[in-house]
């Protein structure tokens, strides 16, 4: 907008050759100039070193805020099921909340116990052991990307760790 404005005052110059149109277009450049540099200056620079700073800054301990967060995710995670999303991300759930990656991370741990992958991966093997537990002739490849898991391997691998057996066991048992 304000280049728009600043292109309309110089046409206006430039056709009219009024000083008056001069003077303001020259006015309407130190302003513009002026405000770009504050934006540079006190936003982005500030996000930047705001970004890192926050990296190794703690959780806020208000209890609150730390389960105002805490039921936020919960809702996003049960509302959503974010967590079939193979892409899923810190980033890109901590942009869904509003916050920042490291206080999304830091809740989940602190609630947890668990990293915010292994939390991603628990709430996934959940839903397949519900699923094995309603179906248990369920084609298990297709579950295992249903569940938000890229590949058997990992799938299998996370089924293990969290419910101690093999799927095919789990289904026995």
């Amino acid at each position: 907008m304000l280049t728009f404005i600043m292109g309309l005052l110089f046409m206006t110059q430039v056709f009219t050759r009024w000083p008056l149109f001069h003077h303001v277009h020259i006015l309407w450049i130190c302003f513009a100039l002026a405000y770009y540099t504050w934006f540079e200056v006190f936003e982005r620079l500030n996000l930047v070193a705001f970004s890192h700073t926050t990296q190794h800054a703690k959780v806020p301990k208000d209890d609150g805020q730390q389960d105002a967060l805490w039921l936020r995710i919960c809702q996003t995670m049960d509302e959503w099921e974010v967590w079939r999303n193979p892409d899923t991300t810190a980033e890109s759930l901590s942009m869904a909340l509003g916050t920042n990656r490291i206080y999304v991370a830091r809740c989940i741990k602190e609630h947890t116990g668990l990293t915010f992958n292994d939390y991603l991966n628990c709430q996934r093997i959940e839903f397949m052991a519900d699923q094995l537990q309603r179906d248990p002739q369920r084609d298990h490849k297709s579950l295992y990307y249903e569940a938000g898991f890229r590949n058997r391997q990992t799938a299998f691998r996370n089924f293990v760790k969290f419910k101690g057996v093999s799927p095919t066991e789990f289904i026995a048992s």
